[in-house]
């Protein structure tokens, strides 16, 4: 268990959450799975420890390294999703207000062209008591009380499978196309795809009974790549959305799904990145892009779309956790449970 002092604004154009909901994201899990060093250099692996209610953060911390008796916190608070109520503002802030209910985009480029997001690299994010908002008139959105479990999804995981969607429709509006992962960034691409009524034919690649069985309900038809029949019955695809790459059904599924000259979408801004790192061989004319971060107005727009029930994305939550079980939570996501998908935080 940690605390850490309350965080308070620091630039003029910082704002302070009280957090209600945080939503546990691909990104906090990648980040448990990288490896941390302590100050001798020594392994650390990560985990996460329950902490009690109270004033201060909690924060991940890394289990003792071996023949050590000091614990090592990680440098940032994880927690790419969160939502609640303002408690501070500072006084160049001018489209919010003490109190008002509030979720953030996780992720955003900077003028300079950075990439950045909530709980990584230094900027903590909302699992904790409460979270410092930098650039807070671009980055928080209003939502309304009682709102925020709905709303939370549209700034991260429902923000990025809408774009890899819209990226697909983009380039092959019919035709063939797969999502090679229903984890809760494919899931909220194919939400998406449902509505638009886009694609001939949309099929779903997992190994999970109950992964597939939710994409059913989006309308894909769900293929278990353990039955090498069932998969190649619907390929080549004219595009392929990756889900999460760390949590794929396999990489030669991805690659192998697309006909020569058609595209991989990927659901993850660092997609491209990732995937080069796997050095994985693909079809001649492969096309490849990945989604950005959502704006405030695109955000928007799809929370709007949860509220009014044109976009359904409850049955994606599968869990809703008390933030004193934060560690348990991690654990389970971690082990990549058959029933796990989308787990949120409640302090």
């Amino acid at each position: 268990m940690v605390e850490r002092p309350r965080p308070h604004v620091i630039e003029p154009d910082d704002a302070v959450v009280m957090v209600t909901t945080a939503g546990l994201t691909a990104w906090d899990i990648a980040m448990c799975e990288e490896p941390w060093l302590d100050e001798g250099g020594a392994s650390l692996t990560a985990t996460l420890l329950p902490i009690t209610p109270g004033s201060g953060q909690r924060l991940s911390r890394g289990e003792r390294a071996q023949g050590s008796q000091r614990e090592r916190a990680y440098p940032t608070v994880p927690g790419g999703e969160f939502a609640g109520s303002i408690v501070e503002l500072g006084p160049a802030v001018k489209g919010f207000q003490i109190n008002d209910v509030v979720f953030a985009l996780s992720g955003w480029k900077e003028p300079d062209g950075r990439a950045r997001m909530f709980g990584r690299d230094g900027l903590d994010g909302g699992h904790a008591d409460y979270v410092r908002v930098p650039h807070a008139d671009r980055l928080l959105l209003k939502t309304t009380a009682g709102a925020e479990e709905r709303s939370l999804l549209a700034g991260g995981t429902l923000g990025l499978g809408a774009g890899a969607a819209d990226l697909a429709m983009s380039r092959h509006r019919d035709g063939r196309l797969v999502v090679a992962g229903c984890d809760p960034l494919g899931i909220a691409a194919l939400a998406v795809l449902h509505r638009s009524g886009a694609f001939a034919q949309v099929a779903a690649f997992d190994l999970r009974p109950a992964r597939l069985a939710l994409a059913k309900r989006y309308g894909a038809r769900p293929v278990n790549v353990r039955d090498p029949e069932a998969a190649e019955s619907v390929m080549p695809a004219d595009v392929v959305i990756a889900g999460a790459l760390a949590d794929r059904p396999g990489t030669a599924w991805i690659a192998g799904a697309v006909r020569p000259g058609g595209t991989i979408v990927f659901t993850e801004p660092d997609g491209l990145g990732k995937w080069a790192a796997l050095d994985v061989p693909v079809r001649p004319g492969l096309q490849m892009v990945a989604a950005e971060w959502p704006s405030q107005e695109q955000a928007s727009k799809l929370a709007t779309l949860v509220h009014m029930k044109r976009l359904d994305l409850a049955p994606v939550v599968s869990h809703v956790v008390p933030l004193d079980l934060a560690g348990d939570a991690y654990r389970e996501a971690l082990m990549r449970g058959p029933t796990v998908l989308k787990v949120l935080l409640k302090p």
